[in-house]
């Protein structure tokens, strides 16, 4: 029995463990997050999109993510994220997305912040080090904290 995030129920015949590392379909989790964009909207509560992807490499190959790097990824944010944050395929094998909801009011970006810069140790810690240096790294605020600077971080670069 496995606990369904979006119907917020137990359902039989999926692990806990499997149900607590659920990734999200990219088609999934782009429609979760328009409903945490409405939701932020009417409630006033904002939330963050946490982006993670390679740059390019010096050879310009394409920036799709291995199996084995996606899982380490979504295993390090998993990590980070919250009992209520969710993660998925933003753009499919390409960007991760991790959404962190119900953040507090106001112009404090700290939480958000704290989350990515401890994502951007974990995979940095989790991946070779030919991958995580093209790791990138890119927060996006939404609601009364989007007008504060944003989380951006490319390895090697402050």
């Amino acid at each position: 029995m496995g606990f369904d995030r979006v119907a917020k129920r137990w359902v039989p015949g999926i692990s806990r463990e499997s149900q607590l590392q659920q990734v999200y379909p990219e088609d999934v989790f782009r429609h979760l997050l328009a409903l945490e964009r409405t939701r932020s909207e009417r409630s006033g509560r904002p939330f963050a999109l946490l982006l993670v992807d390679l740059k390019p490499d010096a050879r310009g190959s394409s920036a799709l993510l291995h199996p084995l790097v996606a899982r380490k990824i979504f295993a390090g944010l998993e990590q980070c994220l919250r009992e209520t944050d969710y993660m998925g395929w933003y753009r499919a094998e390409a960007v991760v997305g991790a959404v962190l909801t119900e953040l507090p009011d106001g112009p404090d970006v700290v939480a958000p912040n704290n989350v990515a810069a401890r994502a951007n140790h974990v995979l940095s810690q989790n991946l070779p080090s030919r991958v995580a240096n093209r790791i990138r790294l890119r927060l996006h605020l939404h609601g009364a904290l989007q007008a504060a600077s944003a989380y951006h971080h490319t390895r090697g670069q402050g």
